[in-house]
């Protein structure tokens, strides 16, 4: 196990170089994927509930890895690059190796749910999107997951009562609820009602900017204290 992990890293150091080299190549995002996924089959192969949360492997290593991070900016990768079926591959292999109890997959869901509609399988997508929120109708990114894919499949009456359902006059946009703008933002510009798309565009930029702000000043108050430490 020890050499697989030292080729893990050694590959995902390399995918990290040729990122901020600007390579288009991602041979090496994906080998390093083919390695984690043999870490799980031999872990599991001498204990079947090896690392059955993806969490598991970054806590049981003390983050030596950073697997959960590398993991996410690997599906970032493969969307940049517009490699539709390979993330859906990826985001169905991850839903079907870890059982997914100790935190929920809503990133991988939403992600396989674009995936899916980027290739065209928009009926697909739909049916994953109508099952999640079925099964967690109050999980506001299940609700802007299903708003896309019915947008997508031209269902915009039953997009827009779910829109009209979870997105009231008053809301104001949060963290928690900055997808679920997203995807009404994009019902409106499918539906051709310029001025409500216009309206929660407005507020969503005016979250954004308001949490770009924030980030900014908490940035500033950790070199404050970095420079009273030293």
């Amino acid at each position: 196990m020890n050499t697989l992990w030292k080729q893990f890293d050694q590959l995902t150091d390399a995918a990290y170089d040729d990122l901020v080299k600007g390579s288009d190549s991602m041979e090496h995002w994906d080998q390093a994927f083919q390695v984690f996924l043999q870490i799980l089959e031999n872990g599991r192969a001498q204990d079947p509930g090896f690392a059955r949360e993806l969490m598991q492997l970054d806590d049981d290593t003390d983050f030596e890895h950073m697997v959960c991070q590398w993991t996410e900016d690997y599906l970032d990768e493969l969307d940049e690059a517009s490699r539709y079926p390979e993330l859906e591959t990826c985001c169905r292999l991850l839903l079907e190796r870890f059982d997914w109890k100790e935190e929920a997959p809503d990133s991988l869901l939403i992600q396989l749910s674009m995936a899916l509609r980027a290739q065209g399988k928009s009926d697909e997508a739909l049916a994953l999107c109508e099952e999640w929120y079925a099964k967690e109708p109050d999980n506001l990114v299940a609700v802007s997951a299903l708003i896309l894919s019915k947008t997508e499949a031209g269902q915009l009456d039953q997009a827009e009562l779910l829109v009209n359902r979870h997105l009231l006059p008053d809301t104001l946009c949060t963290e928690e609820n900055e997808m679920l703008f997203m995807a009404a933002v994009r019902f409106c510009e499918a539906a051709g009602d310029t001025q409500r798309g216009e309206e929660l565009n407005r507020q969503l930029e005016s979250y954004e900017e308001q949490a770009f702000q924030e980030l900014m000043e908490d940035c500033e108050d950790d070199e404050d204290d970095d420079d009273l430490f030293f």
